[in-house]
């Protein structure tokens, strides 16, 4: 990721491919923690399905907006 002036973030196409794969993955994950929840474990399954489809949606957007996304700024996880 390269910076410019300013607040704007220049990207390459492919890091952007990759990017809005991971937040489609991750919403459409939320969608299939949600579809494939059973009432025993309800409660749990739409906390899961919370984070994962936020952390997709955020990183969607922030795709749109051009700025860092919340994946982004959490840093390298060992």
């Amino acid at each position: 990721m390269k910076k410019s002036t300013g607040r704007q973030v220049t990207r390459s196409k492919q890091e952007l491919v990759i990017r809005s794969f991971f937040g489609l993955f991750f919403v459409a994950l939320a969608i299939a923690i949600l579809v494939l929840s059973t009432p025993a474990n309800r409660m749990g399954s739409w906390f899961a399905a919370f984070i994962i489809g936020g952390l997709g949606i955020d990183e969607l957007i922030s795709l749109r907006l051009h700025r860092r996304s919340l994946l982004s700024r959490i840093g390298p996880l060992p």
